[in-house]
C-alpha cells in the first residue's frame, strides 16, 4: 500500500494523524437533493457559517439566479449548544436588538445566548452573510435546520450520526448497580404474607406508623340543589329591580 504525499510528510516532521478522524462535515445525496451536516464542535463559527450560506443560498450551482430562492440545498448544523469560537468571543461579543420602544436596546452575551438559545447564535451568524433582502427568513426557515445536541432524526434522507447513540443504562444512571443484596433492607411491605421470592432472604425492618391509614375527613352540611337554584333565582330578581331604585 502506497502512503499519500500528505501523510509522508506528516511522518517525516513527527505528525502523526489521529486514529479516529473528527468529523465536521459531510455531504450525502438523495432523491435528487443534497444534505449537509455540519458539526458545530469541530469548525468555527464563521468558516462554517460562510459555507452554509453559500449552500442555501444555491451560489455553488451554475443555475443560481439572484431572486430564486428554491435553489439551494438544505443544511442542517448539530452540537449547537457547544458551538466552537476563536480567541475570547465568549466573553466580548454582544448580540443587539431593539424593541422599538423607548430605551428597549437590549443586549446579551455570546455565551449567555447559547446557554438559552442555542440555535440562534448559529442562525444570526449564518443571517449575517446573505443579502439583506425579502428572501433571507424564507431562505432561512427552508433550508436551514439547527439541533442543539450531538443528535439528529433525519434518517430518511441517510444522514450519518457524527457520535453513535449509547443506549442509556438505568442501573448505572441512578447507581443501582454499586448496591448488593447484604446492603438492602426491606422497610414496608403491602403484604409480608405474599412478598416477592427475591425478597423473603432479606433482613426486616418494618415501619409500624405507615401501616395506619389515612382517616377521611367527613363533610359537616351540604347545599342542596333547590337551594342553589333559590339564590340564583333571589339574585336575578334583585338585579332586575334595580332600576326602580
Amino acid at each position: 500500500m502506497e502512503m499519500p504525499n500528505h501523510l509522508m510528510y506528516r511522518y517525516i516532521y513527527g505528525i502523526i494523524p489521529k486514529k479516529e478522524p473528527e468529523s465536521a462535515y459531510v455531504a450525502i445525496h438523495h432523491n435528487g437533493e443534497t444534505w449537509h451536516l455540519f458539526n458545530a464542535e469541530k469548525m468555527p463559527l464563521g468558516r462554517m457559517a460562510q459555507m452554509i450560506a453559500i449552500f442555501i443560498r444555491g451560489k455553488h450551482k451554475p443555475t443560481y439566479a439572484y431572486n430564486r430562492f428554491d435553489l439551494g440545498d438544505r443544511c442542517v448544523v448539530v452540537n449547537a449548544s457547544k458551538v466552537k469560537v476563536t480567541g475570547d468571543k465568549m466573553n466580548q461579543k454582544l448580540y443587539r436588538h431593539h424593541t422599538g420602544y423607548p430605551g428597549g436596546l437590549k443586549e446579551i452575551l455570546m455565551k449567555d445566548l447559547v446557554e438559552k438559545h442555542p440555535d440562534q447564535v448559529v442562525r444570526r451568524a449564518v443571517k449575517g452573510m446573505l443579502a439583506k433582502n425579502t428572501i433571507r427568513n424564507i431562505l432561512l426557515d427552508k433550508n436551514l435546520i439547527i439541533h442543539a445536541g450531538p443528535y439528529h432524526d433525519h434518517f430518511a434522507q441517510k444522514l450519518p450520526q457524527f457520535l453513535p447513540k449509547q443506549p442509556l443504562d438505568i442501573n448505572k444512571e441512578l447507581g443501582l448497580d454499586s448496591f448488593t443484596k447484604e446492603d438492602t433492607t426491606v422497610i414496608y411491605e403491602s403484604n409480608p404474607a405474599t412478598s416477592p421470592a427475591e425478597f423473603k432472604d432479606l433482613p426486616r425492618d418494618l415501619e409500624k406508623n405507615l401501616d395506619t391509614p389515612i382517616p377521611w375527613e367527613k363533610k359537616t352540611h351540604k347545599y342542596g340543589k333547590d337551594s342553589y337554584r333559590k339564590a340564583i333565582t333571589l339574585k336575578r330578581s334583585y338585579r332586575g329591580l334595580g332600576k326602580y331604585k
